[in-house]
Order: C-alpha cells, then sequence, then structure tokens
C-alpha cells in the first residue's frame, strides 16, 4: 500500500509540474496517464530484476513487451489496486518464464486455445474507454498477435499469451470485482 500511495503522490507532484508548464493538459488525466506508466515500469523492474537474478533476462525482456502489447489490443480484467496488479501481473508472468513447456507438445496446443479464446472474448474490459466499430480490428489483431507465436515457436510467450487471454473471461472481472480487488 506504501507503494501505492508512493506512486500516486509521485505522478500527481510530475503531473502538476507538467501542467505548470503546460496549462493545456488536465492534471487530473497527466496523474492517470503517469500513474499507469508508473506502475507498469515496477512490473517491468520486478520481472527483469528476478529473472536476471536467475539467469532469464532475456526470457523476462520478451514477455515484458509480449504481455502488455497483447493486453493493449484484447482488453482483460482490471483490479482496483494498482499494487495487487503489478504483484499479479509480475507473479503471472515470471510463471510463464519459469514454468518448463515443450512448445511442440503443450505449448502448441495451448497457442491453439489462446487463440481460440480471444477470438470470443477480445476485446474485453473496453466498453465505454473505445467505439465498438473498432472491437472487430482489435479483435483480429489480439488473435494476429498470438498467432505469430506459431512462426516463433516460443513456449514463453505461448504461456504469456494464454495467460492474458484467460483474463478476458468476464467471469475472472465478476470475481475480482465480488472480491473488491
Amino acid at each position: 500500500m506504501i507503494l501505492l500511495i508512493t506512486v500516486d503522490k509521485l505522478a500527481h507532484q510530475i503531473a502538476n509540474s507538467i501542467h505548470k508548464n503546460a496549462p493545456e493538459f488536465s492534471p487530473a488525466i497527466l496523474k492517470y496517464m503517469l500513474s499507469a506508466i508508473l506502475n507498469l515500469l515496477i512490473t517491468v523492474i520486478i520481472v527483469l530484476v528476478i529473472a536476471g537474478f536467475t539467469g532469464h533476462f532475456l526470457d523476462a525482456f520478451l514477455c515484458v513487451w509480449a504481455f502488455p502489447l497483447l493486453r493493449h489490443f484484447s482488453g482483460g480484467m482490471h483490479f482496483k489496486s494498482n499494487t495487487i496488479c503489478n504483484v499479479v501481473s509480475s507473479f503471472f508472468i515470471l510463471l510463464a518464464i519459469f514454468l518448463p513447456v515443450n512448445y511442440w507438445y503443450e505449448g502448441l496446443v495451448l497457442n491453439i486455445i489462446a487463440v481460440s479464446i480471444l477470438l470470443i472474448n477480445a476485446p474485453q474490459g473496453v466498453k465505454g474507454t473505445i467505439d465498438p466499430k473498432f472491437y472487430p480490428v482489435l479483435k483480429v489483431i489480439s488473435v494476429l498477435i498470438v498467432a505469430s507465436n506459431f512462426l516463433f515457436q516460443s513456449h514463453i510467450l505461448t504461456l504469456v499469451f494464454l495467460i492474458q487471454a484467460l483474463t478476458t473471461f468476464s467471469l475472472f472481472q465478476k470475481l475480482i470485482d465480488k472480491l473488491k480487488l
């Protein structure tokens, strides 16, 4: 909780500083965006440091780009707390890095499952933020991102993409809302 307060305070200070120099930008919007960026950086740093200490830095680097890229287009569940989001995201990205999966056995099947989930669910959790006429485009981009792994054949990307695809189930969002996370 202290980390969240610090991130929010830092985002607020930076937003006010930017607003003083560029008054045309809303401090509230700046704070929101800066908070999102700072929280993403926290997750990236946690993953890169832990994976770096265990000799998996390049795998982690791949994951910290692939996960948010897919999430940007597919949407997914949202926690009320940025701290919980950071911890859960870091955990699942690290799980994808360290879980041994053979691409040609389990990985290929899991990649197909991820594509199928996104064909059904993507985009999720974007209602009210994006014009519905763009939903089919977001779905196609999401599916193409995951389908690209049929070329790369990365077991790590398979797991990262599957984990992100699972977050598009509305059932998980309902559970998070019920638990007030």
